[in-house]
């Protein structure tokens, strides 16, 4: 597992990781611009040609674990906007016609078990941060 000393050579890793296919990469939520804390989620949007599956990753930031979760989206051009409060472009410029698909994602079952692992392992790692036992109960309904 990789392990990095600060936000910003996390942000760089995955900024080399996936600007190969991708002509903007996203970081939304609050570790857009807050700090990581144990046991974070980071999420990534990325658009591009290259249409891909979710990909996940565990990292450390420092001794911290902390998820990577990336989503794949088609790229269209338009008008240059500024993203929204809590959203961070890594790479790239945003656009108007920039529009997550992962809500309507279909799988395959090996990608399908992927998705589900990784479902289990972001309620545990809210549980753990908050210890609201809702983050487990929504999970538990789907396993």
């Amino acid at each position: 597992m990789q392990v990095f000393k600060n936000k910003q050579e996390i942000f760089s890793y995955l900024k080399r990781k996936l600007s190969g296919e991708n002509k903007v990469i996203i970081v939304k939520g609050s570790t857009a611009y807050g700090a990581i804390k144990a046991f974070s989620d980071i999420d990534v949007e990325t658009y591009g040609n290259k249409f891909d599956k979710p990909y996940y990753e565990l990292i450390f930031l420092r001794e911290k674990p902390v998820l990577v979760s990336v989503y794949f989206n088609r790229y269209q051009e338009g008008e240059p906007i500024k993203p929204k409060s809590n959203m961070r472009v890594i790479y790239g410029k945003y656009n108007n016609n920039l529009i997550p698909d992962s809500a309507n994602e279909k799988y395959n079952p090996e990608q399908g078990v992927r998705r589900e692992c990784q479902m289990v392992v972001d309620a545990l790692f809210k549980y753990i941060r908050h210890g609201d036992k809702k983050d487990l109960e929504r999970v538990q309904k789907r396993i």
